[in-house]
């Protein structure tokens, strides 16, 4: 029995050390294979351009396994490669695809264009419009995960992390994301003023005129806002929930099944927080406007 014990024993710590290592191998796996098949779809645009010699480009698709898949600027799912016949770096309906693959839906791509063409000579093809591709990053959901799990020290290096790359990579908007994690540990840590700090950043990008779309999770980036914002008493959580509750909603309207809207409204975690502190909100006022404190 005492063997028997000491065997599960050993087991036991053998099986909390190796599963945690095989989500990071899991992890790890989906960014090197979501890289290794957009490579493969470039090469697969040039080779295809030489051999038919005629110009195919590559570029980011929402629905790359579609019959007729498109070009898209944010939101894709994968890629294509596809003879490209007016040059325009925008996939029409008579032109061939060549190569197709789908990302895994936690893998996060970004690049600094949205289209590599290449012409008959198998160089690549100037489009006007278009800037010379320099980088193409690919990132997944690791931060959250690991502050899901109360791992707060390693939640913040790893959005410390995907913040240096971006803004070495310098596209403005990419770091907002990570930086929004930055602020929820350290709200989760108690450091309203570092918490503040991080937030401080993202509003000040969105008052210069820069945007949310094209981010993952737009959505949660402004309620960790809103949350940080409330923890310090700032007067301006109320606009950010304003805003927030107003897009969601009207991302909601646009689903014209009612199920599947109740869904995205009450399913998604950070929506129905959203909704929930709306409605919290709104009882507040009502509370204020009838005299009770």
């Amino acid at each position: 029995m005492m063997e028997l014990m000491l065997t599960l024993a050993v087991a036991g710590v053998l099986l909390g050390i190796g599963v945690p290592s095989f989500r990071e191998f899991q992890k790890n796996g989906r960014l090197t294979g979501a890289a290794n098949d957009s490579l493969m779809a470039v090469l697969a645009a040039r080779n295809e351009a030489l051999r038919r010699q005629e110009v195919v480009s590559f570029c980011p698709s929402a629905d790359p396994a579609a019959t007729n898949p498109t070009c898209v600027t944010s939101g894709a799912t994968g890629f294509i490669s596809f003879v490209d016949k007016n040059t325009s770096c925008q996939r029409e309906a008579l032109e061939d695809v060549v190569a197709s693959a789908s990302v895994h839906s936690l893998v996060r791509w970004q690049s600094n264009t949205t289209c590599i063409s290449f012409g008959p000579n198998g160089f690549r093809n100037v489009v006007a419009g278009q800037p010379t591709t320099s980088h193409a990053i690919f990132c997944d959901d690791r931060g959250n995960a690991l502050l899901g799990l109360g791992q707060l020290i390693e939640a913040a290096a790893a959005y410390q992390l995907a913040t240096d790359i971006w803004r070495a990579l310098n596209p403005p908007h990419a770091a907002i994301e990570p930086l929004a994690g930055l602020a929820r540990v350290a709200l989760a840590q108690g450091e309203i003023a570092a918490a503040l700090a991080h937030c401080e950043e993202v509003l000040a990008f969105l008052e210069s005129g820069g945007t949310l779309d094209g981010l993952s999770e737009p959505l949660r980036v402004m309620l960790t806002c809103y949350q940080v914002l409330r923890a310090a008493s700032d007067p301006r959580a109320a606009d950010v929930l304003e805003t927030a509750y107003t897009t969601l909603q009207q991302q909601a309207a646009k689903i014209t099944d009612e199920v599947m809207r109740r869904s995205f409204l009450e399913h998604v975690p950070y929506h129905r927080e959203i909704v929930a502190a709306w409605a919290t909100a709104q009882a507040g006022d009502v509370d204020r406007n009838s005299g009770r404190f």
